[in-house]
């Protein structure tokens, strides 16, 4: 008999929309609540986990939910020990921790519901500010270790940081069911001799300039903190309404649309592709977004090719789901290594999270890769080189206007020189395609790759779990039927 422990509610929207079912192997399968799949107009956990189906199997379920928990395998000890837990598995941790997780889901123990009430508990500059700086001096410290009554948020990612509430000009922790608006990160330094202020620095001019160039990304800001700065995103996920309430919107990114665990989220790790990422805005995007986000894509990825953006792997893009409609989520965490790392580092040992035609290192990626990459983006080769030059000749003018948003003596002299380098790095990118580079030869078909379709052609199908009496008998895969 599955235990009261082995079962958690799923809520979306403010409303129940299945239960997650950990087996006695661990393995977690996910169960739609009938009422919530058969109305049309409720939306789906997950691309990957449509309403067609009762129920979803291990081999989708436990790659979503371990999208939602930070990637550090030290983060999520700390959380175990912090509710005095000893595995420090998705299932576990999401019990305690999933009352804000990214989008809108909640996740809850069985016969829980969320909180009907949230509350938002004031929280000071000074307070924040500890906060920053505990990060900085323990990176795994996401959360206070003593504290038992504060926010339950869930955070993706590698970077330590934590969720909060802006009102007006107030700052609040979200209690309850009270949603976060913003997520707040010191900026870790990576590279020695590069202060954590920098890196914020380095991180706002990228994502402003990329705004300022017509790339959709999320709104950013650098705020301090009783005299400690940090670099503070504003929630595409999150709206806040006219009376002060805070509206979830569902969202996932695309390990999670495509079935896939956090550490394989770079290609060469053996996670999405450019072309997985492509195919998957084609097939899942709604007809009303689909124009728009693809140009939005190309736009993205052209931005991160010149300024030699190195994160754009695919857990840093999303989507956004609201009953049957799905769209691509504004950019976030773009930084360009100009910022980080010298001109001649950048030009000859960086590599892009994806390859590029078939190339990830920079100084590797030739005319025909930059022609190969239109195709596989779906758009046309010479539009897409005059996309290239468009956005080479706009971003000095966008990243100097960046630099000039920022704070006094927040830059060092590596991101003052931002608007030189990406410059002279984006001209020599676009020099690099030739007419013949743009002449047809075989130009790709977009078949399914075993990377999007490996649950189409495995050959299996998931039949889902379910009560039996007083048991629940756990899903498992049986063959697929094939008529000949």
């Amino acid at each position: 008999m599955t235990r009261r422990q082995d079962v958690l509610d799923l809520w979306l929207d403010a409303r129940h929309i299945g239960q997650l079912l950990r087996g006695a192997e661990g393995q977690v399968e996910f169960l739609y609540d009938a009422d919530y799949r058969s109305d049309a107009e409720t939306t789906p956990l997950s691309v990957s986990m449509p309403k067609t189906q009762a129920g979803h199997g291990p081999d989708r379920v436990m790659p979503w939910l371990s999208n939602l928990l930070p990637d550090a395998v030290e983060v999520r000890d700390r959380w175990a020990a912090k509710f005095g837990e000893r595995r420090n598995d998705p299932f576990t941790l999401l019990r305690h921790m999933g009352q804000d997780a990214p989008g809108s889901v909640q996740v809850v123990p069985e016969g829980m519901m969320p909180a009907s009430a949230g509350s938002l508990s004031s929280i000071s500059d000074a307070r924040i500010a500890e906060r920053v700086q505990g990060i900085l001096v323990d990176p795994d410290h996401w959360v206070d270790d003593g504290d038992q009554d504060e926010s339950r948020f869930s955070l993706g990612g590698i970077q330590g940081k934590f969720a909060l509430a802006r009102i007006g000009e107030r700052w609040f922790e979200p209690n309850g069911r009270a949603a976060s608006t913003h997520i707040v990160k010191p900026g870790m330094a990576i590279v020695s001799g590069v202060t954590n202020a920098a890196v914020q620095a380095v991180e706002y001019v990228t994502m402003r300039a990329a705004r300022l160039v017509g790339v959709p990304a999320a709104a950013v800001e650098i705020c301090d903190f009783a005299g400690i700065s940090a670099f503070v995103t504003t929630r595409y996920d999150r709206r806040v309404q006219g009376d002060g309430s805070v509206l979830r919107i569902h969202q996932e990114d695309f390990c999670q649309a495509l079935g896939v665990f956090p550490a394989r989220k770079y290609e060469e790790d053996g996670g999405p592709t450019m072309a997985d990422m492509a195919r998957l805005v084609r097939e899942a995007a709604s007809l009303a977004y689909l124009d728009n986000d693809q140009r939005a894509l190309t736009r993205l990825f052209a931005f991160n090719l010149l300024t030699a953006g190195v994160d754009a792997h695919a857990k840093n893009h999303s989507l956004l789901l609201a009953g049957q409609g799905v769209r691509l989520a504004p950019a976030y965490d773009l930084i360009s290594a100009h910022g980080i790392w010298d001109a001649d580092r950048v030009r000859h040992k960086s590599s892009a999270a994806v390859k590029y035609g078939n190339s990830r290192r920079f100084r590797s990626i030739t005319g025909r890769d930059i022609a190969r990459t239109a195709d596989v983006l779906g758009t046309d080769r010479e539009g897409f080189v005059e996309l290239l030059g468009d956005l080479g000749r706009a971003l000095p003018e966008s990243f100097e206007a960046a630099l000039a948003e920022l704070p006094k003596g927040i830059a060092d002299e590596r991101a003052l020189r931002l608007p030189e380098h990406v410059s002279d790095f984006a001209n020599s990118v676009v020099g690099r395609v030739s007419a013949s580079d743009l002449a047809r030869e075989n130009t790709p078909t977009f078949a399914p790759t075993e990377q999007v379709a490996a649950g189409a052609t495995s050959g299996h199908v998931w039949v889902p779990g379910r009560w039996v009496r007083d048991s629940w008998r756990s899903g498992h895969y049986r063959s697929r039927s094939t008529q000949r």
